[in-house]
């Protein structure tokens, strides 16, 4: 008799150390592999760490990416959210798009349009270094929280009047530029934080500063006012300079 291979793994992690305490669970890809704005942030990327570079780990986002590939992606991934995931996850009903990886194609991202279209109930959001790749205004229009991530190969085309993420050395710094501390907990990201800030820590925060002090990061500074509805090019739109 002959039998078909099985299909790809497709799964949701409930074990990211940040996420889980808020019963966030996440769809992976492999970082670097699967990121392709990646820019100076794979010189401090958690995802590029250890534990991620681990076999199984490895396995888990490969097949993961296998089956995005396939035309029965999304309602397999509805199956999961529905019946693969413990019950505290499946009641909060909250969802990252990425803890590791990003968008590689406009049909990645139409899966998911059409995913978050299926379950308006759940909060589905993302950190993203591919806004300059992908038109992703259908995500934001079914209710995604596209955060464009600074550290990308273009981060001058990150529109500051939409959400956004910085990285800051402390909490301090953070709070005294506006931003909301996403640091320890996501939710706010999740529900819809438009300045979410970072603060890096230990190794990755020195890793972080040579890249900076070395003008290979970019510090967004704003000049426009968020209330500024004149349009003129001054006031509305963004601009970037090298720290």
């Amino acid at each position: 008799m002959f039998l078909l291979p099985a299909p790809p793994r497709l799964m949701l992690s409930m074990n990211n150390g940040k996420l889980a305490p808020d019963h966030i669970c996440s769809f992976n890809l492999r970082a670097g592999k699967h990121c392709p704005g990646m820019g100076a942030c794979k010189s401090w990327c958690y995802a590029m760490g250890f534990l991620y570079e681990q076999e199984n780990a490895k396995r888990v986002r490969d097949e993961n990416y296998l089956s995005l590939q396939r035309d029965d992606f999304v309602p397999r991934f509805l199956d999961a959210l529905d019946h693969g995931l413990d019950r505290r996850f499946r009641l909060a009903k909250i969802a990252r798009i990425h803890d590791s990886g990003d968008w590689t194609s406009e049909d990645h991202i139409a899966k998911f349009v059409a995913i978050a279209t299926a379950r308006p109930d759940w909060h589905f959001y993302c950190y993203t270094k591919a806004h300059h790749i992908f038109d992703l205004a259908p995500l934001r229009a079914v209710g995604v929280n596209v955060i464009q991530s600074a550290g990308g190969i273009d981060d001058d085309a990150i529109d500051l009047r939409l959400p956004h993420s910085r990285i800051f050395t402390s909490v301090d710094e953070l709070l005294a530029a506006g931003y909301t501390d996403c640091s320890e907990s996501d939710l706010p990201a999740a529900f819809g934080a438009s300045r979410v800030g970072l603060v890096i820590h230990g190794q990755r925060a020195g890793r972080f500063n040579a890249e900076r002090d070395q003008g290979r990061v970019i510090r967004l500074v704003e000049s426009f006012h968020p209330t500024n509805t004149s349009g003129s090019t001054s006031e509305s739109v963004k601009e970037f300079t090298q720290v």
